[in-house]
């Protein structure tokens, strides 16, 4: 609506008057005309605005909320971590922690809701979204426990929380579920029903056609976080699709779900850089490491190739002082790295080693 702006709008205003009126800036009607002018620019702003807010590729915020409610999604809200804390001691010997006993870490505060069969607890992290998920090792009580030596939080996150979905998270999601035809068990079917459980990042579906035989169907999981499930999670879904196995779960009347998860891929990279005259391989050693993380993190669940080509090109832009790349490898191989990507064996990439020489 650039010809609405104010220059715009003044002007076809006072092209309006008469010629034989004063017209200059600084005059009375120059003076009346253009606080109103200004007024009608902004409600025309504001209109344009108002309308990017009805679509979905521009509304934000709640706006989009309400787009979204067209179409039956709801914005995902943040979830809560579920962790594995183990009580120890003085001897080393595993502990009870009661139900409902706290501990905290860094701001961080874990309930304890469950015991498990070996002896560990299950927490919950009092404080919603990924903030549950990061951290390992020592924590400290906040409640009395008998007999307490150290408390140790499990590094695996048994069930992995998220933030809040973002506005361009929301979209995607919303464009996927208009673009395909999720009903009645078909694949885009399961895929919605699967990344709609809490702890589910991502997910595939195969058929009968695809090996799983008559009447099957295989899904494979990621957490939010992109990582390979847990078994708990895996469990979690297997158990909402199948419910008693009397039809009364997500899965349609006569299919046999079967859930896997997925592995990592453990990558190594290999190349040699030529750098600028005077510049120091040792400074730009770690910006290539983040450069190929950041590829590889970027790589999507259901994507089955790890390019060389696009991997040279992250190297090649990680550092003003980086002038070419050569002799690059990754797992010890110039071509194209192929991902399985079948039931039995779904891989995501993630970066081992990065080896970086002077080219």
């Amino acid at each position: 609506m650039a010809e609405w702006g104010f220059n715009q709008i003044l002007s076809r205003m006072l092209a309006a008057v008469p010629d034989d009126v004063d017209k200059r800036e600084g005059s009375i009607i120059y003076d009346a005309l253009a606080p109103a002018a200004l007024m009608m620019a902004e409600q025309y702003f504001m209109l344009k605005q108002l309308a990017d807010m009805f679509f979905a590729d521009t509304a934000k915020g709640e706006w989009l909320d309400r787009v979204a409610a067209n179409f039956g999604l709801v914005r995902e809200s943040a979830t809560k971590a579920v962790r594995k804390l183990q009580c120890y001691n003085a001897e080393g010997a595993l502990i009870d922690a009661a139900i409902g006993t706290r501990f905290s870490v860094n701001g961080t505060v874990f309930t304890v809701f469950e015991k498990s069969e070996d002896g560990s607890c299950k927490v919950i992290c009092e404080q919603a979204g990924t903030v549950g998920n990061g951290y390992s090792g020592a924590i400290l009580p906040l409640d009395s426990v008998s007999g307490l030596a150290k408390a140790v939080l499990d590094s695996e996150a048994l069930l992995p929380a998220r933030d809040t979905e973002t506005d361009e998270q929301l979209r995607a999601r919303l464009y996927d579920s208009v673009r395909s035809t999720p009903f009645g068990g078909n694949r885009a079917d399961y895929i919605q029903k699967a990344t709609a459980i809490e702890g589910v990042g991502s997910c595939a579906a195969f058929t009968a056609s695809e090996g799983m035989g008559e009447g099957n169907v295989g899904l494979v999981i990621s957490d939010d976080e992109g990582s390979p499930a847990s078994e708990q999670l895996i469990q979690k879904v297997t158990e909402l699709f199948c419910g008693d196995g009397n039809g009364n779960g997500l899965a349609p009347i006569g299919h046999n779900v079967t859930v896997n998860g997925c592995e990592w891929l453990y990558i190594e990279v290999s190349a040699a850089l030529k750098i600028k005259e005077g510049a120091s391989l040792e400074v730009v050693q770690p910006f290539a490491q983040q450069a190929a993380e950041q590829y590889i993190a970027a790589i999507q669940f259901g994507d089955s190739v790890l390019f060389t080509a696009r991997m040279m090109s992250a190297l090649l832009t990680c550092h003003e002082a980086v002038l070419d790349v050569t002799e690059l490898t990754v797992n010890g191989s110039a071509a194209n790295l192929q991902l399985s990507k079948s039931f039995e064996c779904w891989q995501l990439p993630r970066l081992e080693a990065m080896n970086v020489t002077l080219g």
